[in-house]
């Protein structure tokens, strides 16, 4: 058994075992993810046994993740209730239907749950992604189309050399960006330079678009199994018609190519737009996410 601390290089490799034998669909069980967002919402993982946790520090107190791993999580949960025993109640993140389900029958009239709508993710198949088909994809299509036919553009997979470029990139979305949340992008600065100082370390997977000899778009992530895809983040000239729709697609056929099957892209933070922009390509599942109290 560990105690919490800060998420670690040298936690990868048994974190992502641990997150690929759970079966979890949620971005949040992945090191990238645990890793870049350790500083604003002081992140920490402990293992027990054949499973793990995060925690991280919200609205004043704790949140704590359902027990990450394979087998019977009932020890690591009672084992949970016995660290935190101090704390007036135990707080949990990122519950999915079928872990409240399951927190229900163990502590049974103990639970209060409320959905987190904000923290819901889209995960999306690739293939839809990948072509765009139908007529639902038709304004994505028509973006694309200009931007092929008006633009020099290609796309590549992100190697190393090109991480400047990427942090370039964003630099400028940063400043077209600043004032709608200062606060949010001071935060998520930090998080993404995280992600390009750990690219190789954390085997990270990236793509980056040009158009007319200049980098205009990049995103990168991380495998969470075998099928399913994290997109951590993804950015693009916003003023520069398609780009965001091309490097979706381009990196969702990179993603084919890769054995992908699905694509996590995160939640949209209860930000109007993002959720717009994220319901516009269809999720093919909404991933529900519950914030559970367990009383004493």
């Amino acid at each position: 058994m560990q105690t919490f601390h800060s998420p670690a290089i040298e936690d990868r490799v048994w974190i992502g075992e641990l997150a690929r034998k759970s079966g979890r669909m949620g971005c949040e069980n992945t090191f990238g993810y645990l890793s870049m967002w350790q500083d604003p919402w002081r992140i920490q993982v402990a293992k027990h046994g054949e499973f793990f946790f995060s925690r991280l520090y919200y609205d004043g107190r704790q949140h704590y993740s359902f027990p990450v791993g394979s087998g019977d999580p009932q020890g690591a949960l009672d084992w949970l209730l016995a660290e935190t025993r101090e704390e007036e109640s135990l707080l949990l993140y990122g519950i999915t239907p079928d872990e409240l389900a399951l927190l229900g029958k163990a502590y049974p009239n103990r639970l209060t749950a409320s959905p987190a709508r904000n923290t819901f993710d889209y995960l999306y198949d690739l293939s839809d992604l990948a072509t765009l088909p139908g007529k639902k994809y038709h304004g994505k299509r028509n973006h694309i189309s200009w931007f092929e036919k008006n633009l020099s553009w290609s796309f590549e997979e992100l190697t190393p050399d090109k991480l400047s470029v990427c942090r370039e990139l964003l630099t400028t979305w940063e400043g077209e960006n600043r004032e709608k949340d200062p606060d949010a992008i001071d935060r998520e600065h930090t998080a993404i330079n995280r992600l390009f100082a750990g690219y190789e370390a954390m085997g990270l997977l990236g793509g980056l678009l040009y158009a007319d000899g200049r980098p205009v778009a990049f995103c990168l992530g991380e495998g969470l199994n075998d099928r399913i895809f994290c997109t951590h983040t993804e950015k693009a000239e916003g003023a520069l018609r398609g780009a965001y729709p091309m490097i979706n697609r381009e990196f969702s056929r990179l993603l084919l190519e890769k054995g992908y099957a699905l694509v996590n892209r995160e939640e949209d933070d209860g930000v109007e737009g993002l959720r717009k922009a994220k319901l516009s390509y269809y999720p093919a599942i909404l991933l529900e996410k519950y914030r559970v109290e367990i009383s004493r």
